[in-house]
């Protein structure tokens, strides 16, 4: 499952601290989410990739913004406080492998600024799918 933000989560992001979101992921799969940053120079950035041990239930998740310790650089040379100043496209992707049962789901995508308030909810469905259902 990935999506692309609608064009408003693009631009200088430095003003966010994080994003948020709950998973609801399926009991024996390997799962893996993650928030991307494409900056406008080509240098593509990734969310720390975790494989998540899923347990049938909603769990919240987290990235920072603030640091680049979150972050792993996959393409390019620029710095990670430099592409957040000028990013081009964020994605979300939720990767499932293994048996699935029930169908993993993500929900409530909060972008938090610095002032600690949330931009604009969002849901999966909110974003321009661009592969995966």
């Amino acid at each position: 499952l990935g999506a692309q933000a609608p064009a408003q989560i693009s631009g200088d992001l430095t003003r966010l601290v994080r994003v948020t979101w709950d998973e609801f992921l399926p009991l024996a799969a390997g799962i893996a989410s993650r928030i991307s940053l494409l900056g406008t120079d080509g240098t593509y950035y990734r969310s720390d990739f975790t494989i998540i041990h899923p347990r049938e239930e909603w769990s919240a998740r987290s990235v920072s913004f603030e640091s680049s310790a979150d972050w792993n650089l996959l393409v390019g040379t620029t710095d990670f406080q430099t592409v957040l100043g000028s990013v081009a496209a964020l994605y979300m992707e939720l990767d499932v492998t293994g048996f699935l049962g029930l169908e993993a789901a993500v929900a409530n995508i909060h972008f938090v600024n610095q002032g600690e308030v949330d931009i604009e909810p969002a849901t999966m469905g909110d974003l321009k799918s661009q592969y995966g259902q």
